[in-house]
This record gives structure tokens, C-alpha cells and sequence, in this order.
């Protein structure tokens, strides 16, 4: 049986195929062995607009790193989150619907 931080994970992953965040490489999925904590990792891109890397260490510690051509975003940036909830609502409104003040609006962990 998977663990909850793969559980976690596969949501995430799903979510990203899903909303088209994986096109037209695919994304990744899996454990990063040679990292402390060994958390779980999703790995996906978009050429030239997006390169996500998100962490799973817990179900209340997800790490989101990002590198974007975004305007309205960061450059590059890395957020911590609470909840996958959290992390689903962020993806969705800074990189699915673009709507930007309600992704700076998703809680953070502090």
C-alpha cells in the first residue's frame, strides 16, 4: 500500500496531467533517495514557460520550486504549503487560469 506522501504525490501528478501542465514531455513522479527526509518528488515542464519541482516531506510540508517566463510571478521562486489543497489551488491559479491575485492569496506555511 502507498504511502500517504505518495498518495499525496500521485494527486499532485494527476492533477498536473490532468490540466495539461505535463505537455509534451510528461511529467515525473517518484522518491528522491539521495535527499534527507527521502520525500516524494513531482517533476514536470512546460519548453520555455515552466519547470516545477515539487517536494512532498509530509502531508503539511509540500515544497513548490518554480521557474517561469510568467509576467505576473517571480521569476523563480520556492513556496511551502500546509495542505495539497493548498498546493492544488496555487498550480491552478497562477499556471491553469492565470488568475494571479487569488494564487498570492493561498495560504503559506509560516
Amino acid at each position: 500500500m502507498a504511502s500517504e506522501r505518495e498518495q499525496i504525490a500521485w494527486k499532485i501528478s494527476d492533477f498536473c496531467s490532468e490540466n495539461h501542465l505535463t505537455t509534451p514531455y510528461g511529467g515525473y513522479q517518484g522518491q528522491k533517495e539521495d535527499m534527507r527526509g527521502k520525500p516524494h518528488v513531482v517533476l514536470f515542464s512546460k519548453p520555455e514557460y515552466l519547470d516545477e519541482k515539487i517536494y512532498v516531506f509530509s502531508p503539511n510540508y509540500i515544497s513548490l520550486s518554480f521557474h517561469t517566463r510568467i509576467l505576473d510571478l517571480p521569476r523563480q521562486d520556492t513556496l511551502i504549503f500546509e495542505s495539497i489543497q493548498n498546493v492544488l489551488d496555487y498550480l491552478k491559479f497562477a499556471f491553469i487560469t492565470g488568475e494571479f491575485n487569488k494564487a498570492n492569496k493561498v495560504p503559506l506555511k509560516e
